[in-house]
């Protein structure tokens, strides 16, 4: 307590110590004003943005054509479901993705041809999987268009991934394929 006594004392003999400090204490102040008119305008246009979320939320909530669009939606979901091969389990995938192309191998009398059938994949937390396969023969021009046009019209859906050519020591092509499955 003395101490401080003291402290007021050396105040009063220098004048000029007490401006400095009632100057440093202004300056505080100001720092506090500018800072809190800062988060004032802020606060204020975060205001704003939730009350243009408001509205907005509220025109959508007003519009009556929801359930048509539940319905369009619906038609569509169920469309791209119908494009997605189906399979209980991941050893039948592979059969069927195996039989599919020794069908289409047989259909379209390929030359040497090679069916490699990958193992099923998913993501964690989606509900898509997918078989990758790899299907090698001995190019024909004659055959090849036949065969991506059997490919692409396949239903439920197979996507051509990559086709790869070479020479060696005949013409040959590969088609890597996915085929997507639901559970």
């Amino acid at each position: 307590m003395n101490a401080l006594i003291e402290q007021f004392q050396q105040i009063r003999r220098h004048p000029w110590l007490g401006h400095a400090l009632l100057g440093i204490l202004v300056l505080i102040l100001l720092n506090g004003l500018l800072n809190l008119g800062s988060a004032n305008s802020q606060m204020s246009q975060l205001n704003g943005q939730l009350q243009a979320n408001r509205e907005r939320l509220l025109l959508i909530t007003r519009q009556t054509q929801w359930p048509g669009r539940d319905k369009a939606v619906s038609s569509v979901l169920a469309q791209l479901q119908g494009r997605l091969w189906r399979a209980p389990t991941p050893a039948v995938a592979q059969a069927t993705v195996q039989d599919r192309l020794n069908l289409l191998v047989r259909r379209l009398q390929l030359t040497s041809p090679v069916v490699r059938v990958g193992n099923l994949q998913a993501i964690k937390g989606l509900k898509i999987r997918w078989v990758k396969a790899r299907l090698s023969f001995i190019f024909n021009a004659a055959k090849f268009p036949g065969l991506l046009a059997k490919l692409l019209k396949q239903n439920p859906q197979i996507v051509i991934e990559d086709l790869q050519f070479s020479n060696q020591p005949r013409a040959r092509a590969s088609l890597g394929l996915i085929f997507y499955f639901r559970p």
